[in-house]
Protein backbone atom coordinates (compact mmCIF):
# COMPACT_ATOMS: atom_id res chain seq x y z
CA UNK A 1 0.00 0.00 0.00
CA UNK A 2 1.42 3.36 -1.33
CA UNK A 3 1.30 6.49 1.10
CA UNK A 4 -0.93 9.26 0.51
CA UNK A 5 -0.58 13.07 -0.13
CA UNK A 6 -3.19 15.26 1.00
CA UNK A 7 -3.88 18.46 0.02
CA UNK A 8 -5.67 20.96 2.44
CA UNK A 9 -9.00 22.30 0.95
CA UNK A 10 -10.89 24.00 3.76
CA UNK A 11 -9.83 24.05 7.82
CA UNK A 12 -11.53 25.76 10.28
CA UNK A 13 -11.36 26.08 14.43
CA UNK A 14 -13.35 23.58 16.27
CA UNK A 15 -12.25 24.73 19.54
CA UNK A 16 -8.59 26.32 21.10
CA UNK A 17 -5.55 24.92 19.25
CA UNK A 18 -7.84 21.94 17.47
CA UNK A 19 -8.84 22.44 13.94
CA UNK A 20 -11.45 20.34 11.47
CA UNK A 21 -9.04 20.12 8.37
CA UNK A 22 -10.71 18.50 5.08
CA UNK A 23 -8.13 17.66 2.70
CA UNK A 24 -8.42 15.84 -0.66
CA UNK A 25 -6.30 12.45 -1.01
CA UNK A 26 -3.84 11.54 -3.65
CA UNK A 27 -2.39 7.98 -4.24
CA UNK A 28 1.65 8.29 -5.25
CA UNK A 29 0.61 8.59 -9.21
CA UNK A 30 -1.41 11.93 -8.41
CA UNK A 31 -4.97 10.42 -8.90
CA UNK A 32 -7.34 11.27 -6.40
CA UNK A 33 -8.91 8.57 -4.14
CA UNK A 34 -10.87 10.47 -2.29
CA UNK A 35 -11.28 12.80 0.92
CA UNK A 36 -9.85 12.79 4.75
CA UNK A 37 -11.55 15.10 7.69
CA UNK A 38 -8.92 15.11 10.31
CA UNK A 39 -8.44 16.87 13.54
CA UNK A 40 -5.58 19.05 13.86
CA UNK A 41 -3.50 19.82 17.21
CA UNK A 42 -1.65 23.07 17.26
CA UNK A 43 0.66 23.20 19.61
CA UNK A 44 2.87 26.69 20.66
CA UNK A 45 6.39 26.37 22.19
CA UNK A 46 7.94 29.89 22.36
CA UNK A 47 7.83 31.45 19.11
CA UNK A 48 7.56 27.69 17.00
CA UNK A 49 4.26 26.72 16.05
CA UNK A 50 3.77 22.68 15.19
CA UNK A 51 0.36 21.02 13.51
CA UNK A 52 -0.34 17.86 14.09
CA UNK A 53 -2.87 15.38 12.65
CA UNK A 54 -4.56 13.37 15.27
CA UNK A 55 -5.15 9.22 14.19
CA UNK A 56 -8.19 8.34 13.21
CA UNK A 57 -9.87 10.65 10.92
CA UNK A 58 -12.82 10.04 8.42
CA UNK A 59 -11.45 8.50 5.49
CA UNK A 60 -14.25 9.73 2.92
CA UNK A 61 -13.94 7.94 -0.85
CA UNK A 62 -15.78 10.21 -3.01
CA UNK A 63 -17.74 13.92 -3.06
CA UNK A 64 -20.94 11.75 -2.28
CA UNK A 65 -19.76 10.53 1.13
CA UNK A 66 -18.77 14.28 1.86
CA UNK A 67 -21.86 15.50 0.81
CA UNK A 68 -23.64 12.99 3.23
CA UNK A 69 -21.37 13.90 5.93
CA UNK A 70 -22.19 17.50 5.95
CA UNK A 71 -26.05 16.36 5.84
CA UNK A 72 -25.74 14.20 8.75
CA UNK A 73 -23.73 17.26 10.64
CA UNK A 74 -26.94 19.69 9.57
CA UNK A 75 -29.41 17.03 10.82
CA UNK A 76 -27.78 16.73 14.38
CA UNK A 77 -27.30 20.62 14.02
CA UNK A 78 -31.31 21.14 13.52
CA UNK A 79 -32.07 18.44 16.13
CA UNK A 80 -29.94 20.61 18.70
CA UNK A 81 -31.43 24.02 17.54
CA UNK A 82 -35.24 22.49 18.43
Amino acid sequence: MSKLKFNEISKDECKKNRNIVVSEALNNKGDKVGYSVSEQMIVHEGEKTTNVFLKNGLGIFDLDGLKKLRDVVDKAIGKIEK
